[in-house]
Protein backbone atom coordinates (compact mmCIF):
# COMPACT_ATOMS: atom_id res chain seq x y z
CA UNK A 1 0.00 0.00 0.00
CA UNK A 2 1.15 2.99 -1.41
CA UNK A 3 0.25 6.45 0.55
CA UNK A 4 -1.30 8.08 -2.43
CA UNK A 5 -4.51 10.82 -1.47
CA UNK A 6 -6.45 7.50 -2.31
CA UNK A 7 -4.52 6.20 0.36
CA UNK A 8 -5.60 8.96 2.69
CA UNK A 9 -8.64 8.72 2.07
CA UNK A 10 -8.94 5.32 2.55
CA UNK A 11 -7.50 5.40 6.53
CA UNK A 12 -10.15 8.24 7.09
CA UNK A 13 -12.40 5.37 5.58
CA UNK A 14 -10.84 2.64 7.51
CA UNK A 15 -11.41 4.47 10.75
CA UNK A 16 -14.73 5.84 10.52
CA UNK A 17 -15.83 2.11 9.94
CA UNK A 18 -13.93 0.82 12.69
CA UNK A 19 -15.02 3.24 14.95
CA UNK A 20 -18.52 2.93 13.78
CA UNK A 21 -18.34 -1.34 14.06
CA UNK A 22 -15.88 -1.25 17.42
CA UNK A 23 -16.69 1.94 19.18
CA UNK A 24 -13.03 3.38 21.34
CA UNK A 25 -11.37 0.19 20.44
CA UNK A 26 -12.09 0.30 16.35
CA UNK A 27 -9.30 2.92 16.55
CA UNK A 28 -6.84 0.04 17.27
CA UNK A 29 -8.53 -2.02 14.87
CA UNK A 30 -8.19 0.42 12.50
CA UNK A 31 -4.03 0.23 13.56
CA UNK A 32 -3.91 -3.33 13.19
CA UNK A 33 -5.80 -3.45 9.45
CA UNK A 34 -3.79 -0.59 7.79
CA UNK A 35 -0.53 -2.18 9.25
CA UNK A 36 -1.84 -5.21 7.46
CA UNK A 37 -2.17 -4.28 4.04
CA UNK A 38 1.17 -1.96 4.35
CA UNK A 39 3.29 -5.03 4.89
CA UNK A 40 1.09 -6.56 1.83
CA UNK A 41 3.72 -5.36 -0.41
CA UNK A 42 6.24 -7.16 0.99
CA UNK A 43 4.84 -10.78 1.14
CA UNK A 44 2.62 -9.93 -2.28
CA UNK A 45 -0.58 -11.66 -0.43
CA UNK A 46 -2.69 -14.59 -2.39
CA UNK A 47 -5.96 -16.14 -2.31
CA UNK A 48 -5.11 -18.13 0.39
CA UNK A 49 -3.99 -14.93 2.49
CA UNK A 50 -7.11 -13.39 2.16
CA UNK A 51 -8.80 -16.22 3.57
CA UNK A 52 -6.49 -15.51 6.80
CA UNK A 53 -7.62 -12.03 6.84
CA UNK A 54 -11.04 -12.68 6.85
CA UNK A 55 -10.68 -14.85 9.65
CA UNK A 56 -8.71 -13.10 11.64
CA UNK A 57 -11.29 -9.87 11.47
CA UNK A 58 -13.77 -12.14 12.52
CA UNK A 59 -11.51 -13.88 15.41
CA UNK A 60 -11.23 -9.93 16.28
CA UNK A 61 -15.19 -9.32 16.46
CA UNK A 62 -15.08 -12.25 18.76
CA UNK A 63 -12.39 -10.97 20.62
CA UNK A 64 -14.32 -8.14 20.81
CA UNK A 65 -17.74 -9.15 21.78
CA UNK A 66 -19.27 -8.13 24.51
CA UNK A 67 -20.67 -11.13 26.20
CA UNK A 68 -17.17 -12.30 27.01
CA UNK A 69 -17.03 -9.65 29.00
CA UNK A 70 -20.72 -9.75 30.77
CA UNK A 71 -19.63 -13.58 32.05
CA UNK A 72 -19.36 -12.35 35.65
CA UNK A 73 -23.22 -10.49 35.52
CA UNK A 74 -24.48 -14.04 33.54
CA UNK A 75 -23.02 -15.73 36.12
CA UNK A 76 -25.17 -14.01 38.52
CA UNK A 77 -28.19 -13.70 36.55
CA UNK A 78 -28.15 -17.61 36.41
CA UNK A 79 -27.49 -17.69 40.03
CA UNK A 80 -30.76 -15.37 40.66
CA UNK A 81 -32.95 -17.26 38.40
CA UNK A 82 -31.93 -20.70 39.67
CA UNK A 83 -33.27 -19.30 43.19
CA UNK A 84 -36.48 -18.06 41.78
CA UNK A 85 -37.44 -21.35 40.55
CA UNK A 86 -36.50 -22.93 43.59
CA UNK A 87 -38.85 -20.09 45.53
CA UNK A 88 -41.39 -21.08 42.87
CA UNK A 89 -40.87 -24.81 43.38
CA UNK A 90 -41.00 -24.55 46.93
CA UNK A 91 -44.44 -23.27 46.78
CA UNK A 92 -45.71 -25.78 44.36
CA UNK A 93 -44.18 -28.32 47.20
CA UNK A 94 -46.59 -25.95 49.83
CA UNK A 95 -49.52 -26.69 47.43
CA UNK A 96 -49.31 -30.41 47.50
CA UNK A 97 -48.45 -30.82 50.99
CA UNK A 98 -51.06 -27.84 52.43
CA UNK A 99 -53.80 -28.20 49.45
CA UNK A 100 -52.80 -24.23 48.10
CA UNK A 101 -49.74 -22.13 48.35
CA UNK A 102 -49.26 -19.69 51.13
CA UNK A 103 -51.43 -16.91 52.23
CA UNK A 104 -49.63 -13.88 51.02
CA UNK A 105 -49.18 -12.47 54.72
CA UNK A 106 -50.55 -13.64 58.20
CA UNK A 107 -52.99 -10.66 59.86
CA UNK A 108 -53.63 -9.86 63.50
CA UNK A 109 -57.04 -9.64 64.10
CA UNK A 110 -57.37 -5.99 62.93
CA UNK A 111 -56.43 -7.52 59.54
CA UNK A 112 -52.91 -5.68 59.96
CA UNK A 113 -50.02 -7.75 58.33
CA UNK A 114 -47.18 -9.10 60.27
CA UNK A 115 -45.55 -12.07 58.73
CA UNK A 116 -44.86 -12.61 55.09
CA UNK A 117 -45.68 -15.87 52.73
CA UNK A 118 -41.87 -16.31 52.93
CA UNK A 119 -41.79 -17.23 56.14
CA UNK A 120 -44.50 -20.14 55.45
CA UNK A 121 -41.81 -21.62 52.72
CA UNK A 122 -38.73 -22.15 55.25
CA UNK A 123 -39.18 -25.84 55.29
CA UNK A 124 -39.23 -26.41 51.72
CA UNK A 125 -36.31 -24.47 50.66
CA UNK A 126 -34.05 -26.53 53.44
CA UNK A 127 -34.75 -24.01 56.61
CA UNK A 128 -36.66 -26.30 58.95
CA UNK A 129 -34.81 -25.16 62.36
CA UNK A 130 -35.28 -21.50 60.98
CA UNK A 131 -39.25 -21.89 60.60
CA UNK A 132 -39.72 -23.67 63.77
CA UNK A 133 -37.63 -20.82 65.85
CA UNK A 134 -40.23 -18.22 64.75
CA UNK A 135 -43.24 -17.29 66.69
CA UNK A 136 -45.60 -16.82 64.23
CA UNK A 137 -48.23 -15.21 67.21
CA UNK A 138 -46.10 -12.43 66.77
CA UNK A 139 -44.75 -9.92 64.05
CA UNK A 140 -41.67 -10.55 62.10
CA UNK A 141 -40.09 -7.50 63.28
CA UNK A 142 -41.25 -8.57 67.69
CA UNK A 143 -37.89 -8.68 69.60
CA UNK A 144 -38.70 -12.02 70.09
CA UNK A 145 -38.09 -12.88 66.11
CA UNK A 146 -35.77 -10.12 64.94
CA UNK A 147 -32.53 -12.85 65.60
CA UNK A 148 -34.47 -15.76 63.09
CA UNK A 149 -35.92 -12.80 60.65
CA UNK A 150 -33.03 -11.07 60.24
CA UNK A 151 -31.03 -13.84 59.04
CA UNK A 152 -29.63 -13.94 55.43
CA UNK A 153 -31.03 -16.47 53.40
CA UNK A 154 -29.54 -16.71 50.31
CA UNK A 155 -32.43 -18.38 48.11
CA UNK A 156 -34.60 -15.21 48.37
CA UNK A 157 -31.54 -13.06 47.52
CA UNK A 158 -30.59 -12.07 43.80
CA UNK A 159 -27.22 -11.85 43.36
CA UNK A 160 -26.41 -8.73 41.48
CA UNK A 161 -28.68 -6.66 43.80
CA UNK A 162 -26.10 -3.77 44.83
CA UNK A 163 -28.81 -1.42 46.65
CA UNK A 164 -30.09 -3.55 49.49
CA UNK A 165 -30.80 -2.03 52.61
CA UNK A 166 -30.63 -4.66 55.29
CA UNK A 167 -28.09 -8.51 54.80
CA UNK A 168 -32.05 -9.97 55.23
CA UNK A 169 -33.47 -8.82 52.17
CA UNK A 170 -35.36 -10.32 49.47
CA UNK A 171 -35.45 -9.73 45.80
CA UNK A 172 -38.69 -11.71 44.77
CA UNK A 173 -42.15 -10.52 45.27
CA UNK A 174 -45.49 -12.14 45.17
CA UNK A 175 -48.48 -9.48 43.46
CA UNK A 176 -51.12 -9.72 46.12
CA UNK A 177 -54.83 -9.12 44.32
CA UNK A 178 -57.97 -10.72 44.24
CA UNK A 179 -57.34 -11.10 40.43
CA UNK A 180 -53.59 -12.64 41.19
CA UNK A 181 -52.24 -15.63 42.66
CA UNK A 182 -52.59 -14.33 46.09
CA UNK A 183 -55.36 -13.18 47.18
CA UNK A 184 -55.39 -11.46 50.27
CA UNK A 185 -57.96 -12.67 52.35
CA UNK A 186 -56.94 -16.42 51.28
CA UNK A 187 -54.45 -19.17 50.56
CA UNK A 188 -55.57 -20.14 46.28
CA UNK A 189 -54.52 -23.33 45.05
CA UNK A 190 -52.74 -24.11 42.20
CA UNK A 191 -55.45 -26.02 40.42
CA UNK A 192 -57.86 -22.88 40.63
CA UNK A 193 -55.82 -21.14 38.24
CA UNK A 194 -58.56 -21.27 35.30
CA UNK A 195 -55.89 -18.99 32.86
CA UNK A 196 -53.73 -21.77 33.17
CA UNK A 197 -50.69 -21.80 35.48
CA UNK A 198 -47.86 -21.78 32.42
CA UNK A 199 -49.69 -18.65 31.33
CA UNK A 200 -49.85 -16.65 34.77
CA UNK A 201 -47.23 -15.19 36.72
CA UNK A 202 -46.54 -16.54 40.29
CA UNK A 203 -43.26 -14.34 41.43
CA UNK A 204 -41.43 -11.20 39.99
CA UNK A 205 -37.89 -10.18 40.84
CA UNK A 206 -37.95 -6.62 41.82
CA UNK A 207 -35.65 -3.77 44.15
CA UNK A 208 -34.75 -5.44 47.38
CA UNK A 209 -36.38 -2.85 49.76
CA UNK A 210 -37.86 -5.04 52.44
CA UNK A 211 -36.60 -8.11 54.38
CA UNK A 212 -37.80 -11.90 53.68
CA UNK A 213 -40.08 -11.93 56.27
CA UNK A 214 -41.65 -8.58 56.25
CA UNK A 215 -45.02 -8.67 54.52
CA UNK A 216 -44.46 -6.37 52.07
CA UNK A 217 -44.69 -7.29 48.42
CA UNK A 218 -46.53 -6.02 44.71
CA UNK A 219 -49.52 -4.56 44.49
CA UNK A 220 -51.39 -5.02 41.02
CA UNK A 221 -50.13 -1.83 39.64
CA UNK A 222 -47.17 -1.79 40.74
CA UNK A 223 -46.29 -5.30 38.88
CA UNK A 224 -48.02 -3.97 35.98
CA UNK A 225 -45.76 -1.20 36.40
CA UNK A 226 -42.80 -3.20 36.51
CA UNK A 227 -43.78 -5.56 33.74
CA UNK A 228 -44.51 -2.41 31.27
CA UNK A 229 -41.47 -0.35 32.15
CA UNK A 230 -37.82 -0.50 30.94
CA UNK A 231 -35.88 -1.76 33.53
CA UNK A 232 -32.85 0.06 35.62
CA UNK A 233 -31.15 -2.31 37.75
CA UNK A 234 -29.82 0.13 39.69
CA UNK A 235 -33.49 1.60 40.11
CA UNK A 236 -36.32 -1.00 40.23
CA UNK A 237 -34.07 -4.25 40.06
CA UNK A 238 -33.41 -6.62 37.22
CA UNK A 239 -30.05 -7.26 34.79
CA UNK A 240 -28.37 -6.23 31.88
CA UNK A 241 -26.61 -8.73 29.98
CA UNK A 242 -24.67 -8.76 26.21
CA UNK A 243 -25.86 -11.51 24.75
CA UNK A 244 -23.00 -10.87 21.89
CA UNK A 245 -21.31 -8.19 19.58
CA UNK A 246 -24.65 -8.57 16.81
CA UNK A 247 -27.23 -8.30 20.04
CA UNK A 248 -28.59 -5.60 21.70
CA UNK A 249 -28.20 -5.07 25.64
CA UNK A 250 -30.98 -6.77 26.94
CA UNK A 251 -32.20 -5.38 30.40
CA UNK A 252 -34.53 -7.90 32.23
CA UNK A 253 -35.99 -9.41 35.43
CA UNK A 254 -36.87 -12.75 36.02
CA UNK A 255 -40.36 -13.68 36.48
CA UNK A 256 -41.35 -17.03 37.60
CA UNK A 257 -44.73 -18.61 36.30
CA UNK A 258 -47.41 -20.88 38.55
CA UNK A 259 -46.45 -24.43 36.94
CA UNK A 260 -42.47 -23.65 37.64
CA UNK A 261 -41.12 -22.23 34.56
CA UNK A 262 -38.97 -19.00 35.05
CA UNK A 263 -38.54 -16.63 32.30
CA UNK A 264 -35.80 -13.75 31.71
CA UNK A 265 -38.17 -10.62 31.05
CA UNK A 266 -37.82 -7.32 29.18
CA UNK A 267 -39.14 -4.65 30.06
CA UNK A 268 -41.47 -2.51 28.29
CA UNK A 269 -44.12 -5.01 27.25
CA UNK A 270 -47.83 -3.36 26.88
CA UNK A 271 -49.93 -3.00 29.92
CA UNK A 272 -52.53 -5.73 28.25
CA UNK A 273 -50.30 -8.62 27.94
CA UNK A 274 -48.63 -7.48 31.53
CA UNK A 275 -52.26 -7.49 33.20
CA UNK A 276 -53.36 -11.44 30.93
CA UNK A 277 -50.37 -12.70 32.45
CA UNK A 278 -51.03 -11.62 36.17
CA UNK A 279 -54.69 -12.76 35.96
CA UNK A 280 -55.31 -16.24 37.52
CA UNK A 281 -58.89 -16.87 36.57
CA UNK A 282 -60.13 -13.71 34.53
CA UNK A 283 -60.25 -15.69 31.24
CA UNK A 284 -57.74 -12.89 29.36
CA UNK A 285 -56.78 -13.62 25.84
CA UNK A 286 -53.23 -13.87 26.70
CA UNK A 287 -50.82 -14.60 23.93
CA UNK A 288 -48.26 -16.68 25.52
CA UNK A 289 -45.67 -16.72 22.58
CA UNK A 290 -45.92 -13.06 22.36
CA UNK A 291 -44.99 -13.34 26.06
CA UNK A 292 -41.49 -15.43 25.76
CA UNK A 293 -40.52 -12.79 22.62
CA UNK A 294 -39.20 -10.46 25.48
CA UNK A 295 -37.32 -13.25 26.75
CA UNK A 296 -35.75 -13.64 23.56
CA UNK A 297 -32.10 -11.27 22.56
CA UNK A 298 -33.00 -9.04 20.25
CA UNK A 299 -30.58 -8.78 16.95
CA UNK A 300 -28.96 -4.91 16.57
CA UNK A 301 -29.52 -4.37 12.75
CA UNK A 302 -27.79 -1.53 12.95
CA UNK A 303 -24.58 -2.85 14.77
CA UNK A 304 -24.85 -6.06 11.75
CA UNK A 305 -25.19 -3.35 9.32
CA UNK A 306 -21.77 -1.45 10.43
CA UNK A 307 -19.66 -4.29 10.75
CA UNK A 308 -20.22 -5.70 7.52
CA UNK A 309 -19.40 -1.83 6.27
CA UNK A 310 -15.82 -2.45 8.14
CA UNK A 311 -15.58 -5.45 6.73
CA UNK A 312 -16.27 -4.22 3.06
CA UNK A 313 -13.40 -1.19 3.81
CA UNK A 314 -11.25 -3.51 5.30
CA UNK A 315 -11.16 -6.11 2.68
CA UNK A 316 -11.23 -3.07 -0.19
CA UNK A 317 -7.62 -3.19 -0.65
CA UNK A 318 -7.68 -6.56 -1.82
CA UNK A 319 -8.89 -5.86 -5.00
CA UNK A 320 -5.62 -4.18 -5.87
CA UNK A 321 -4.10 -7.33 -5.50
CA UNK A 322 -6.99 -9.66 -6.88
CA UNK A 323 -6.95 -7.46 -10.04
CA UNK A 324 -3.40 -8.23 -10.71
CA UNK A 325 -2.14 -9.97 -14.25
CA UNK A 326 -0.43 -13.37 -14.44
CA UNK A 327 2.46 -11.29 -16.44
CA UNK A 328 2.42 -8.82 -14.05
CA UNK A 329 2.79 -10.85 -11.25
CA UNK A 330 5.47 -12.77 -12.47
CA UNK A 331 7.60 -9.64 -13.73
CA UNK A 332 6.82 -8.68 -10.47
CA UNK A 333 8.62 -11.73 -8.64
CA UNK A 334 11.80 -11.43 -10.73
CA UNK A 335 12.36 -7.99 -10.11
CA UNK A 336 14.82 -8.33 -7.74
Amino acid sequence: MKFRLTTVFYLFALLAASLGAFGGVGSVVAVVVAGMWLLADHWRPRARDFLVIGLFLLFLTLLLSPALQSARESSRSMTCRHYLKCIALAASQHDVTAGALPRPYLADAAGKPFMSWRAALLPYVEQPRLHSAIDYSKAWDDPANLLSTTTQLEVFQCPSCRMARSPAFSSFYAVVDPLTMWPPDRAMSLAEASDGTENTVLLIEGPPNQSWAEPKDLTFGEAVELLASPVVPSENGGHVLDDGYFYKPRYFRNVAMADGSVHQIRGGMPRELALAALTATAGDDFDGAEFLWYSKPRLDEAKVARFWVFVAVALAPALRYLRRTPVESTKGAATP
